[in-house]
């Protein structure tokens, strides 16, 4: 008894002693304030440095990706923020490399997708006064993050990123239109008007049958003759596919009944299935 109350006594008394020392040199000593000073100029105060980032902060091109329930990522235009529940780092975007250092994939998520990863980062200053500190998050906002960034996380060659579910998508998409005829043109082929990267190299031409009459009433819609030409890439037709599967009825089984649903054609929308999109090649001379 008399040491349970010794140390109900003592611990508020720790805290009002911890908060005094927070508190003196004109809270120099604050967890806060401790990675701020290392940007005060001299004849400057600490709070210049805070009133910037706030400015920053309240701007909506910063990015705040929560990292546990007690802390967070920020990227402002100028600066890196880790919050955790007890302290702060902050360091300039120019005084700072992100390298990643290692990933773990779990089988499970929240976001409704087959496999999540997370990738361990190491912020690395190149200013000896500023200190090094690494946080954790998915692939998923690692890559929200990377258009925000002065430089992009950089990534070791042996560490392999997950890709998207639309990335995964897209490669099963491409395997079935390899396996469907090919569609030889006597014109060149010419760049795809969706990424303006790649040639494009797939047709729309209607191969399936016709549904039955006796299951019009419960079939989907039949597929259509596309006419347009050879405008679009694979890789552009399939990402189309999946927006369109994703935000219809098709969406309600996830990326694997995709496949099985029906797209549209982004010129002429004539409705196509996976047996109408064939692999277009010049004609052999």
């Amino acid at each position: 008894m008399l040491a349970a109350a010794a140390a109900t006594a003592i611990i508020p008394l720790l805290m009002c002693y911890k908060i005094i020392c927070w508190w003196e040199y004109d809270k120099s000593k604050h967890p806060v304030v401790k990675p701020l000073l290392c940007y005060t100029t001299p004849g400057s105060d600490w709070r210049v440095v805070a009133n910037n980032i706030n400015i920053e902060f309240r701007s909506v091109d910063k990015v705040c990706i929560p990292l546990t329930a007690t802390s967070k990522f920020v990227a402002t235009e100028t600066w890196l923020i880790r919050v955790t529940q007890y302290g702060m780092n902050a360091v300039k975007q120019r005084d700072c490399s992100l390298v990643a250092t290692a990933t773990d994939s779990y089988a499970l998520s929240t976001t409704g997708e087959d496999e999540v990863q997370y990738v361990n980062i190491e912020a690395i200053p190149s200013r000896p006064d500023v200190n090094q500190f690494s946080f954790r998050m998915t692939t998923t906002a690692l890559r929200e993050i990377q258009s925000r960034l002065r430089d992009p996380v950089r990534v070791p060659e042996h560490i392999s990123l997950l890709p998207t579910v639309i990335e995964r998508f897209v490669t099963v998409f491409k395997h079935h239109v390899e396996q469907n005829p090919v569609y030889y043109v006597d014109q060149e082929l010419e760049q795809c008007i969706g990424c303006m990267q790649n040639m494009a190299d797939v047709k729309i031409d209607r191969r399936c049958l016709p549904v039955p009459p006796q299951l019009e009433a419960i079939a989907p819609p039949p597929c259509q003759q596309c006419n347009c030409r050879v405008l679009w890439c694979c890789a552009c037709v399939a990402r189309w596919w999946a927006a369109r599967a994703a935000g219809g009825a098709g969406g309600a089984g996830g990326a694997g009944a995709w496949l099985a649903a029906r797209g549209s054609c982004p010129v002429c929308r004539a409705v196509f299935c996976m047996l109408d999109v064939r692999p277009a090649r010049p004609r052999p001379s």
